[in-house]
């Protein structure tokens, strides 16, 4: 679920910049790949940043809607743009069946959980997809990652090659970045801007 939020995120940005999303994968290693189409440098950056922060703003979101919308409904609400995800633009064979199942489970769990277990849910799917940046420190600060198992730089690294600021530059506005988002989902954001 944390690599389809990535993904969805680089996807999701290069079409808010005028592009269009050709596919998604996602690969039983926990891998992911989103092939986006985007004109220019500065588009092809933000494209590149959005994953970590878009992961971190999924799972913050959920965090901070548990207790504040019908659990249930979030959990359809999610399963569902899983699903669509799947027809619209996941192109590999375990990223369908992987998506597609944890798509009808959430729509399932929705329909079927009680209101306590619905949270219950949404905070351990909001913690485990925010927590994403975190757990994968050593792909977001190093030179190469390995997608469906093959050697690809890390988006750090594309960003630094397109708008010239190191890598780690860019690794380390990210994990602040998710670090305040899960923290606003986690507290609420009124309490971030207290602090």
């Amino acid at each position: 679920l944390s690599t389809w939020s990535h993904e969805c995120a680089h996807g999701l940005v290069a079409i808010l910049v005028g592009g269009h999303v050709e596919r998604l994968q996602i690969f039983a290693d926990g891998s992911g790949f989103a092939v986006t189409r985007v004109a220019g440098r500065f588009r092809s950056a933000a494209v590149a940043s959005a994953g970590y922060p878009g992961t971190a703003l999924l799972g913050g979101a959920l965090l901070a809607v548990r207790d504040h919308a019908d659990p249930g409904s979030v959990l359809i609400g999610l399963g569902a743009v899983l699903l669509a995800t799947v027809l619209l633009w996941v192109r590999n064979g375990f990223g369908v069946v992987a998506l597609a199942t944890l798509g009808a489970v959430l729509v399932a769990a929705g329909l079927k959980l009680p209101d306590d277990g619905a949270r219950l849910v949404l905070a351990v799917l909001g913690a485990a997809i925010g927590l994403n940046a975190l757990t994968s420190l050593r792909h977001l600060f190093g030179a190469d990652g390995r997608v469906g198992g093959q050697p690809y730089p890390s988006d750090a690294r594309i960003v630094a090659k397109l708008l010239w600021l190191p890598h780690w530059f860019w690794a380390a506005a990210w994990l602040l970045m998710s670090v305040a988002l899960l923290a606003a989902g986690l507290v609420g954001p009124e309490q971030i801007w207290r602090l």
